[in-house]
C-alpha cells in the first residue's frame, strides 16, 4: 500500500497532471470541448492547487515509489447544500485514484485516512449522477445519499447527487 501524506509544494506539478487526468477520464467521454480546457487550467493548475496547501484546505496523497497515485482534498470552509448534521462539515471536493489503479484500496484508504484525520467533521461530497463507479464506490463505503446539487459548464447543468458521512467522533457537534 502507498504512503498516505500531506501535499507539499513541490507536488503540484504532478497534482495537476493527476486531477486533469482523472477529470478528463470521467467526464470527457466525447472528447475535449474548449469549456473542458478552460475548467482543467482554472481548476487544477499548478497556480490554482496552490490555494489546497492554505488554511481553509486539506490535500493528502497516496504515493508509491515516487509515484502520485491518488488524492484527497478537503475544504474545511464549505458547507453542503442540504441541511443534514450538527457536527462541522468539510466536502471532499475530489477523490481521485489514477485510472489504472482503481479498485485497488486506494480510494477507500484516502477516505479513511481524511475522516481519521477530521474525525470531529461530517465529510459530505457532490458526485455526477452518471458515474455509477464512483456513486457504487461510496455506497459501499457506508456514503448516505442526501440530496441533490447542480454542476454548471459552459452554461449547462450536471445533476450531482450529495453524498455524506457522519463524524467519527462521538458527541461532535452536540
Amino acid at each position: 500500500m502507498p504512503e498516505l501524506r500531506e501535499a507539499r509544494a513541490q507536488d503540484l506539478p504532478a497534482l495537476s497532471q493527476l486531477t486533469s487526468w482523472v477529470w478528463l477520464q470521467t467526464y470527457a467521454d466525447q472528447g475535449v470541448r474548449p469549456a473542458f480546457a478552460g475548467h482543467l487550467h482554472e481548476t487544477f493548475s499548478p497556480a490554482a492547487l496552490e490555494a489546497w496547501l492554505g488554511p481553509g484546505h486539506r490535500c493528502w496523497l497516496a504515493e508509491d515509489q515516487g509515484h502520485l497515485q491518488g488524492m484527497i482534498h478537503v475544504s474545511l470552509d464549505s458547507r453542503c447544500p442540504v441541511a443534514w448534521q450538527q457536527a462541522p462539515e468539510a466536502e471532499v471536493g475530489e477523490l481521485y485514484v489514477v485510472p489504472p489503479l482503481t479498485r485497488q484500496g486506494l480510494g477507500r484508504a484516502l477516505l479513511a485516512h481524511a475522516r481519521g484525520q477530521l474525525p470531529d467533521r461530517a465529510l459530505w461530497l457532490s458526485v455526477w449522477a452518471p458515474n455509477e463507479r464512483a456513486i457504487a464506490f461510496y455506497e459501499r463505503e457506508q456514503g448516505r445519499r442526501l440530496g441533490e446539487t447542480w454542476f454548471e459548464l459552459e452554461q449547462q447543468r450536471h445533476l450531482n447527487w450529495i453524498y455524506g458521512w457522519p463524524a467519527l467522533a462521538e458527541g461532535a457537534g452536540s
